[in-house]
């Protein structure tokens, strides 16, 4: 017996119906209990999480004071993101963001992701950093300096990145990179500490804080990233 075409794809789509089931649609309803659950047991801060934000198997929120969390329509945290808000401190993470895998975001005081940002695998972001200055007191009595952070929108940051000062919208923050400075925007920065090695945006748009001998790689083509 010949099987027809139709026949084909109509066995193919059904034999996909377990991987649907499992992996698209009850991974939407696990989502959706996580927010609610998040929102009955978090009714002493500020929670605004979008009902089209996918939050993944292992996320942990930690926010034991009246912080605030806000997270726009579309954005993705991935399996065991994590994510802590200390005192009155503010995460707001913009839309059709995605944190991958073991993303990791302690705040005390302000982080701001901006619309379109992508955190790559195991990605830490901090906005307080140990004092270890004074030699007779343990580290972990010194205290912490802590900074606002802003992740500009359309910043892609790859995996294993520790980023403690803000990044510019655009810019690109390569793997195993330490973050220690503020990166202007449309800039391509790696290593620890993180450095500018080439710059991509408007001429006119260039920060007068990327060194001069930093490359520019503009051209026409590259008019498509949004300001």
């Amino acid at each position: 017996m010949v099987t027809s075409r139709f026949t084909k794809r109509r066995n193919r789509n059904y034999a996909r119906v377990p991987w649907k089931v499992t992996h698209v649609e009850l991974h939407r309803l696990a989502s959706s209990l996580r927010r609610q659950y998040l929102a009955a047991t978090h009714l002493h801060a500020n929670l605004r999480i979008d009902p089209s934000v996918d939050i993944g198997r292992g996320f942990q929120l930690w926010m034991p004071d009246k912080g605030t969390l806000e997270i726009g329509a579309g954005t993705e945290l991935r399996h065991n993101t994590y994510i802590e808000i200390y005192g009155d401190g503010v995460v707001r993470i913009g839309r059709r963001c995605t944190c991958t895998y073991y993303t990791h975001i302690a705040c005390s005081t302000s982080i701001e992701i901006g619309e379109g940002a992508s955190l790559g695998l195991s990605t830490v972001i901090l906005d307080g950093n140990h004092r270890f200055r004074d030699v007779d007191t343990h580290l972990l009595d010194q205290g912490y300096d802590f900074r606002p952070i802003t992740i500009g929108h359309d910043a892609v940051i790859f995996s294993n990145c520790t980023v403690i000062n803000s990044v510019g919208h655009n810019s690109v923050i390569g793997a195993n990179s330490v973050v220690t400075r503020p990166i202007p925007p449309y800039c391509i920065a790696v290593g620890a500490p993180a450095r500018v090695i080439e710059y991509f945006g408007p001429p006119e748009e260039r920060s007068p804080d990327i060194p001069p001998e930093v490359p520019s790689s503009w051209s026409p083509s590259n008019g498509a990233v949004r300001a």
